[in-house]
């Protein structure tokens, strides 16, 4: 069963269907969030693929270390992870 939680100040949803979570935030336009347990290790395997980096890995106020990837498209996808 899918759970979801949504912020309101964050502009964040977050879905999570079984084994993994799925969000929908804002950064400067709409994103996909992909939560991810090592954003380094992630950010780091797509840009070997050839996926263009729009931020490298960095740390939010939110506890969280985020990185921004753009899809084939251009829009922005944002790896998240909680910082330890």
């Amino acid at each position: 069963m899918a759970t979801s939680t949504f912020s309101c100040c964050d502009a964040h949803v977050e879905m999570t269907p079984g084994a993994f979570v799925l969000g929908l935030g804002t950064v400067e336009a709409a994103v996909v969030v992909f939560w991810t347990d090592d954003v380094h290790e992630t950010f780091a395997k797509l840009a070997a693929a050839g996926v263009p980096a729009a931020a490298e890995p960095h740390d939010r106020g939110n506890n969280n270390r985020n990185a921004l990837v753009r899809d084939p498209d251009r829009n922005l996808v944002e790896l998240a992870a909680k910082r330890a």
